[in-house]
């Protein structure tokens, strides 16, 4: 390092130790709360447990996903809707799929 790179505020604040916990409190009293600094690591516990809570936020987005591409499938032509029509019956086809059906004689939902 430079000597001006070590006289930069930057630089100094690097090299300044953190305050105790214990100090702290002394201090402040028992209700004060110490942020955590950026290079910190957390405790097994508090990685496992926002470990945990992101699975399974990504578990539910991926079963939402799963829901939504199902539900944007013409269940006769086995693709994604193209111009999708909804039936009085409440089922939804794509509008040749639909066309092609009602034009057959054993039609019906």
């Amino acid at each position: 390092r430079t000597p001006a790179a070590e006289n930069a505020p930057h630089a100094k604040e690097r090299k300044a130790p953190a305050a105790k916990p214990a100090a702290v409190k002394r201090l402040f009293g028992p209700k004060v709360v110490t942020p955590r600094r950026s290079g910190e690591d957390k405790s097994p516990l508090e990685s496992g447990r926002e470990d945990a809570a992101l699975r399974d936020k990504v578990k539910a987005l991926e079963r939402t996903l799963r829901e939504v591409r199902q539900e944007m499938w013409c269940t006769i032509c086995l693709c994604p809707f193209e111009e999708p029509q909804v039936l009085p019956c409440g089922h939804v086809y794509c509008k040749q799929c639909t066309h092609r059906a009602l034009n057959r004689r054993d039609s019906g939902c």
